[in-house]
């Protein structure tokens, strides 16, 4: 029998993942067969990650100031990458111990495991807004492209409420627009909001009759200075020209808490507006947070050559990883060392599997560019420090080819000639679902769910009857239940965190309401009537002699 292909399983599509993956690709290229081979022997490169395409972050701001379309900042993987297998799928649970994933696709599907030779983790860093009071419930987060979009179309939003209010205080919350955070994404959004609101205002003749600048951008930072990666010079210049522009900024202040109608600061004082955007927050990714291995802050610890010293066959890169570097003592979680991490993982990945020496990551940053809007920049390029409109021209040329694929830079440099020929777009695209609670309908005899499926959902039964049905020794499946209209499925699945112990199936045609798993237990945890009663509905049906069987 022919050897299994070695598996090689990436997890994450940013940055690291995607320079891991194309790197392995380029390496490990058999022209002969078209596919990937090491030592004569095949390889499957997989790549799991959330959504099909490469999120471009640094560009993210100029979406939300609408000098780039949305499109045009994301690159299909499966384009960048034709040689890996690329599963868009969310994951569910990593054994590290076994090098195991197991994870399932959009339509919550039960799917087999995947079995790795090499696992590699470059998951980023997830938000965490929770140490804030009513952040997470207020503030908008730009992490992905649709926060950008959802952050575009909240502030065309309150432009167009502001022309329709008649209280002069009202239309001061709604065009005060706060920024927490004064790092890169903090700085450049606020550039960009600023630019968007200041551009948008000639189509808004109501608004500027009073007020030549009717709106406020006010950006919050709990030290001393903002971007405090850059020398403090450079930090110096570009906080004098955001000033300039009009952008208010609030040093040596932290937010203590957020609300519907505003927020208040650690001082007392008390900011009313109708826009809170944080780029502060981050946290360690959700996958990683209860695995046994050891945390230097939000960052899984890796040995310098990317591996992790308790688990063999498994490595890390990106922002998920604390790496430790010779010239800054931990590499920071910045795209540049993400990349050259994805690129030394996989050069060690191929010298692990030929049994040569492991190289350790060592790179000493090039700069760092910061867009301040207006056509305004900062550089610091080596041993180079300056700002204006050179540096602005050095950040958007930097950018422009680091974006992957020549399209998307093709289409990105129109959309940038196209911003200095035109007004910048208003339209407010409305993407959002016009309810939390979706419908579904299934003919008699589909499935809905089968034993063993994630479970994802909250079913209500609004029209025709659901059969529960399980499976005898023999395999064979037998009806024992019948739900009618008004009946419900599926809560004992979620509130337990446990996959469906029977199977759903439509005896008739039926009409199901469908809310979200993150949805009904924001509902059951928070209206103890109605966890109350789906409790005392699960206690009714395991004490009932017709039903002995658990709800699904």
């Amino acid at each position: 029998m022919p050897e299994h292909p070695l598996r090689i399983v990436i997890l994450g599509g940013g940055f690291a993942g995607l320079a891991c993956a194309q790197r392995l690709e380029r390496l490990l290229h058999d022209s002969s067969s078209g596919g990937l081979k090491i030592n004569g022997r095949d390889v499957q490169l997989i790549l799991i990650a959330r959504d099909n395409y490469f999120n471009f972050q640094p560009l993210l701001a100029d979406v939300v100031g609408g000098s780039i379309e949305p499109r045009h900042v994301v690159s299909p993987l499966r384009r960048l990458l034709p040689l890996t297998d690329v599963r868009q799928c969310e994951i569910e649970s990593i054994d590290l111990k076994n090098r195991r994933v197991n994870f399932y696709p959009a339509d919550q599907r039960a799917i087999p495991p995947i079995d790795a030779d090499h696992l590699v983790l470059a998951l980023g860093q997830a938000t965490d807004f929770s140490r804030i009071p009513g952040m997470a419930e207020h503030a908008l987060a730009l992490k992905n492209l649709g926060d950008a979009l959802r952050i575009r179309n909240h502030v065309v939003s309150r432009l167009e409420e502001a022309t329709l209010e008649e209280s002069e205080d009202e239309r001061r919350r709604l065009l005060t627009f706060v920024v927490v955070g004064a790092g890169f994404s903090g700085v450049e959004v606020a550039g960009q909001i600023n630019d968007l609101a200041s551009d948008a205002l000639r189509s808004y003749p109501r608004l500027t009759k009073n007020d030549r600048r009717p709106f406020r951008v006010i950006v919050i930072q709990k030290s001393d200075r903002i971007l405090q990666q850059l020398d403090p010079d450079l930090s110096s210049f570009a906080l004098q020209c955001l000033k300039q522009r009009g952008i208010e900024i609030k040093l040596s202040q932290g937010v203590a808490a957020v609300k519907t109608g505003g927020l208040r600061l650690d001082d007392g004082e008390e900011i009313k507006a109708a826009t809170m955007i944080a780029t502060v927050g981050n946290t360690i990714h959700p996958l990683l947070a209860h695995l046994p291995l050891k945390r230097r802050g939000n960052r899984i610890e890796v040995l310098p050559t990317l591996e992790m010293a308790d688990f063999k066959g498994v490595w890390a890169s990106g922002d998920c990883a604390a790496v430790p570097s010779p010239q800054d003592g931990w590499a920071p979680e910045m795209a540049q060392f993400a990349v050259r991490e994805g690129r030394l993982l996989a050069d060690n990945l191929i010298a692990a599997m030929k049994n040569r020496t492991l190289k350790k990551f060592s790179y000493k940053s090039m700069g760092q560019l910061a867009s301040l809007g207006h056509h305004q920049a900062v550089a610091q390029v080596f041993s180079l420090r300056f700002g204006g409109i050179a540096a602005w021209w050095l950040w958007r040329t930097v950018y422009l080819f680091k974006l992957p694929g020549i399209d998307r830079r093709l289409r990105v440099l129109f959309d940038w000639t196209l911003d200095l020929l035109f007004s910048r777009d208003i339209v407010k695209l409305n993407v959002s679902p016009t309810s939390a609670v979706s419908r579904a309908h299934y003919e008699a005899g589909e499935t809905i769910f089968k034993t063993g499926d994630p479970s994802q959902t909250f079913y209500i039964v609004e029209k025709g009857t659901v059969e529960l049905l399980e499976a005898d020794a023999q395999g064979r499946s037998q009806t024992i239940a019948q739900l009618g209209p008004g009946s419900h499925l599926g809560e004992r699945s979620l509130i337990a965190k446990n996959p469906h112990a029977l199977t759903a199936r439509a005896a008739t045609a039926i009409d199901l309401l469908t809310i979200h798993r993150a949805d009904f237990t924001a509902l059951a945890n928070n209206l103890p009537p109605l966890r109350q009663a789906i409790e005392e509905a699960l206690r009714r049906w395991e004490k009932s002699p017709k039903n002995p069987n658990p709800l699904p």
